[in-house]
């Protein structure tokens, strides 16, 4: 019997065959899979009687759904060569998961069908989402692939709930696919101790990677590392008001406008990046921006262009920052010089890189 890992629930990984061990599959309960009956019924059925440590397999076939929902703590949900696509006219993401800690979603498809959707009527908020996740925690979406929605592919946010907060903390985007979507690839709002590693977000309509705070409570403590922000139609990675935040290895290359974008934040490493050829919409966008921020680290990236066809402005653009070390990294081929500094820029060091002079 094949099987896959899955946490544990002690911060740990365990193997549970499938369909043994309390795992029960969402035909079971009456879903189908052939890409042409409703399932959602079925599946809401099965997602409301696991309780808490309860998991759910889904075999192969495409589960055609609207509007999904989960409320319950240490869920598993998983499947291989599962497709969750979502019905026509239906304004709801494909799964919203509300107050739930140590969940995971493994090997799933989420497929918005955004080429089967109707234009919404004017004024109406697209919800078409493919995942969105609210007060989640100590959780994990992994090895999943989330494309074609009509909004955003992945959405993580928190709210409040009358007077409190609720917020995602301690969750990990691990190795998926997210692309295609019609609104950002991933979008994050108020998160923290967020972990994205190891993603491709490419070919969507907007930001690839959106992080931002539209609630007063700031996006902290993540870390950024060795994903492909690609050919996404706006900015590779934005971020808003983010602190202590670790961004390294990734590839940021080929974006509509700029590659990485960095606003009113503090205590950030930029390390070892490649920002390549950004600017592909909008030529002259610069491949790296910061501004507002305060207490930055640029070392070790690659912030190049094509000799051929050059989009990319200058490698570095510093507007109001204040205490920044840019240190060992290759700048080449850009349309302009290697940095801008603004004038109301304070304790800028620039030392050791290759395209950018030092500072005096």
């Amino acid at each position: 019997m094949p099987s896959i890992k899955i946490p544990d629930g002690h911060g740990g990984w365990g193997k549970l065959p499938m369909l043994g061990n309390g795992v029960v599959s969402v035909k079971s309960f009456g879903a189908v899979g052939d890409g042409v009956t409703d399932d959602t019924q079925s599946i809401q059925k099965c997602l409301d009687t696991l309780g808490e440590h309860g998991a759910a397999y889904f075999p192969t076939g495409t589960y055609i759904v609207s509007g999904l929902t989960l409320n319950a703590h240490a869920i598993q949900l998983y499947g291989q060569g599962a497709v969750l696509k979502a019905k026509p006219s239906t304004n709801a993401p494909l799964l919203t998961i509300t107050t739930s800690r140590l969940s995971s979603i493994i090997g799933l498809t989420f497929d918005g069908n955004k080429s089967n959707q109707q234009t919404l009527s004017e004024g109406t908020t697209d919800n078409r989402n493919g995942l969105v996740l609210r007060n989640v925690y100590f959780s994990q979406i992994k090895d999943c692939v989330i494309q074609n929605c009509s909004a955003d592919g992945l959405q993580m946010k928190g709210y409040f709930d009358g007077t409190t907060f609720m917020g995602c903390d301690e969750c990990h985007i691990v190795n998926n696919y997210i692309q295609s979507n019609g609104g950002c690839g991933l979008y994050i709002d108020s998160v923290g101790d967020l972990v994205i590693d190891g993603n491709n977000i490419e070919f969507n309509s907007g930001t690839g990677c959106r992080i931002e705070t539209t609630l007063g409570i700031a996006s902290g403590n993540l870390t950024i590392t060795n994903n492909n922000f690609l050919s996404n139609d706006s900015i590779g990675l934005d971020m808003n008001s983010c602190s202590r935040t670790l961004i390294s290895g990734n590839h940021i290359r080929n974006n509509g406008t700029r590659g990485l974008n960095l606003i009113g934040g503090k205590d950030l490493i930029v390390a070892n990046n490649n920002v390549h050829m950004n600017g592909r919409l909008t030529p002259y966008s610069a491949g790296i921006v910061s501004g507002y921020n305060t207490k930055l680290v640029f070392i070790g990236n690659t912030i190049t262009n094509s000799d051929f066809t050059a989009t990319q402005g200058s490698a570095i653009e510093l507007y109001s920052v204040s205490g920044c070390t840019i240190q060992n990294n290759i700048a080449a081929d850009n349309l302009f010089a290697g940095i801008s500094i603004s004038e109301d820029s304070s304790g800028v060091v620039v030392k050791n890189n290759i395209g950018i002079p030092d500072t005096p």
